[in-house]
């Protein structure tokens, strides 16, 4: 028969064992669990830049993009490559937010950047669908917004600055952004609706919050 002695030192041995093998078997389970919840934090934090290396303007070129893959909704877009002229031809796109220093067509169902947008360089420019910026945006001097056709609009819905920068809506389009209170221009600067769709619709651009527009400009409503 074992001892009383032998006895508690087979307990101890096992109890220590199974204590052993549990904590073997927690450990990389957590180490796991840290590991994904990294994996995942990268996926949802891209900067995607255009680098046009497929040759063309197609935003939906995967080759076009430097991550190899299209932009999608938890994506900071960045358009900044020299002489870049991107465009959004059809579909609905879906961006966290944007950055634009060259030459932007949209002209696709829709495009929503769900934070903020910059265009500090070249032009942004809609002919289609329903645009809009669902966080603060801003427009450098010298930039030129434009829409074109009945149907189309471009809405800026948060804070909006915009200094110096043209706009521009023809044949029916629509630009807005109610929550722009001060507007100051430079010289050269255009203000300009004209125009209207076949079904009479009015091209408008919407300055409704605006109580401030000091500097030179030159303003064209529906001539």
């Amino acid at each position: 028969m074992m001892s009383i002695a032998k006895k508690l030192r087979y307990w101890f041995s096992s109890r220590k064992s199974r204590q052993n093998r549990a904590q073997r078997v927690r450990r990389p389970g957590w180490l796991a669990v840290n590991h994904l919840e990294s994996l995942e934090a990268r996926a949802l934090l891209a900067q995607v830049n255009w680098i046009g290396a497929a040759g063309t303007s197609d935003w939906f070129d995967a080759s076009n993009w430097d991550l190899g893959a299209v932009p999608g909704p938890a994506d900071d877009v960045a358009i900044d490559q020299a002489g870049a002229m991107v465009q959004i031809g059809s579909g609905d796109v879906l961006i966290h937010s944007l950055q634009l220093s060259q030459n932007l067509t949209l002209a696709g169902q829709s495009f929503t950047v769900t934070d903020t947008a910059s265009i500090t360089g070249g032009s942004l420019t809609a002919s289609a669908g329903a645009n809009r910026v669902e966080g603060a945006f801003s427009a450098a001097a010298g930039v030129s917004i434009s829409g074109f056709n009945a149907g189309t609009s471009f809405l800026a819905d948060q804070t909006s600055t915009l200094n110096g920068t043209n706009l521009y809506a023809y044949a029916g389009a629509q630009l807005a952004f109610p929550n722009l209170t001060s507007y100051t221009t430079t010289y050269g600067t255009t203000i300009q609706a004209y125009g209207t769709a076949t079904d009479g619709t009015p091209s408008t651009i919407d300055l409704s919050g605006l109580t401030s527009l000091p500097g030179p400009s030159d303003y064209y409503v529906n001539p």
